[in-house]
């Protein structure tokens, strides 16, 4: 069977193209919705910085993981996927609480400006992001494709929900990102949910 029959490769696609697509869809709708160019800006500082702060050691976790993960029985295999999931989620809390605490000084350095609307909110979706990222690879090595694509498109629907809705209902782009907190809410919900069994 070739990979792109694999059910679990497929799942796997769709999961990063959903991401990707989100994105775009939230690039595309910010204009059309009145949104100023400054706050289409500050949107995409707030994506790079995203990248920035998680994709070194977030890869290298989730690698390192894998690699790990293919050589041990089930109940050793719970215990590291248990061990890498508090790993990510006491790093993304740590960068939650650094970000909040110096804010000032740390989007000076990394943008040279020392003020970001939604810089907050952004930080607490990060937190809930990066650990649902090791879901989608768990939920793709306990070989339950069909979880991650329920999975995807449940926490991809509230993240562009979140930032869309709002700005149909008439609020600014500073006010429409506080609902990402409410999409960290509801993916760090899902992310329990879904891996119960194997953490």
């Amino acid at each position: 069977m070739s990979s792109f029959g694999n059910p679990r490769v497929r799942a796997g696609q769709l999961a990063q193209g959903l991401r990707q697509l989100v994105l775009i869809a939230i690039a595309l709708w910010l204009p059309r919705l009145g949104v100023s160019l400054e706050a289409i800006g500050w949107w995409e500082q707030l994506q790079y910085l995203g990248y920035l702060l998680g994709f070194s050691w977030l890869t290298g976790l989730g690698q390192a993981y894998l690699v790990q993960l293919r050589d041990l029985e089930a109940p050793a295999a719970n215990r590291l996927s248990g061990q890498v999931m508090a790993t990510i989620l006491a790093i993304s809390l740590t960068i939650l609480l650094l970000g909040s605490l110096a804010r000032g000084p740390l989007l000076q350095f990394l943008t040279g400006d020392a003020v970001l609307p939604g810089w907050i909110f952004f930080l607490c979706f990060l937190a809930a992001h990066w650990p649902g990222l090791l879901a989608e690879q768990i939920l793709l090595a306990r070989a339950r494709p069909s979880k991650l694509i329920w999975y995807s498109l449940l926490t991809n629907a509230a993240l562009l929900a979140a930032v869309v809705v709002p700005l149909y209902a008439g609020l600014d782009f500073g006010e429409a990102l506080q609902y990402l907190i409410a999409v960290a809410l509801f993916k760090f919900v899902l992310t329990v949910l879904f891996l119960r069994p194997w953490l």
